[in-house]
């Protein structure tokens, strides 16, 4: 793990498949993150173009500057639904971010679903629009309640942008079995929104600012490793 304070905040790997997440904190000026890219002026003027808010504008760029640091060379191009891919590059994507912080999945095998959100008690007065009826009997008390939410949250939010597909219910199609609370985790989800009921492997971290999940279509047992922090 890098001290917080590098922008590099942290990355993940898997040991059995081809996979990387990183997490790049925003403390720079919007110059200041375009700085050593590619066409830096054209891309602080699309960004300006693109958003009123600053901070939507810095969490747009990081991206780009993280994939830069991670040595993506490719532009990002998006589909008409929103989702997000590598032009020139055969690897899947996937963006979130959240205050203060950007993110994004890598993986050369299969689409992924990845979901960054900060740590608030927000989740709490939302829940009912993403509960299913059984995640509600596993769900622990006290203080690890928030913590819990957040993770079925960003699960959830993380197998939406897998699917990418509208029409979908979180609390009525998504569906996560049992897990616990801990620094880092893994855990399965089927959906019943498609005929193909599919099944997701599911990666799961808390840390101090945020809680992040990454989805993938695929078996856990093929990555009982889990992620290891670099």
């Amino acid at each position: 793990m890098n001290p917080v304070g590098m922008p590099l905040y942290q990355s993940f790997s898997f040991e059995h498949e081809p996979c990387m997440v990183a997490i790049w904190q925003i403390a720079e000026r919007e110059d200041e993150l375009v700085a050593p890219l590619p066409h830096a002026g054209a891309l602080l003027d699309e960004a300006r173009r693109r958003f009123k808010a600053p901070s939507r504008r810095s969490e747009w760029l990081a991206v780009r500057r993280l994939l830069h640091e991670l040595g993506v060379t490719s532009h990002i191009g998006y589909l008409p639904s929103g989702r997000p891919y590598l032009v020139d590059d055969a690897r899947h994507l996937s963006i979130s971010h959240t205050r203060g912080y950007a993110a994004v999945a890598l993986h050369s095998g299969m689409p992924v679903g990845l979901d960054i959100e900060q740590r608030t008690d927000k989740v709490c007065r939302v829940q009912e629009k993403f509960l299913s009826h059984e995640e509600k009997t596993f769900l622990p008390s006290g203080k690890n309640n928030v913590e819990a939410l957040l993770i079925l949250w960003t699960a959830k939010e993380a197998i939406f942008k897998l699917i990418d597909r509208p029409g979908i219910d979180f609390a009525d199609h998504f569906h996560l079995a049992p897990f616990r609370v801990a620094d880092a985790g893994e855990c399965t989800a089927h959906e019943t929104f498609t005929p193909e009921h599919r099944t997701f492997c599911l990666h799961y971290w808390t840390l101090p600012d945020f809680v992040m999940s990454l989805s993938t279509i695929s078996s856990c047992a093929e990555v009982a490793g889990g992620g290891r922090m670099k």
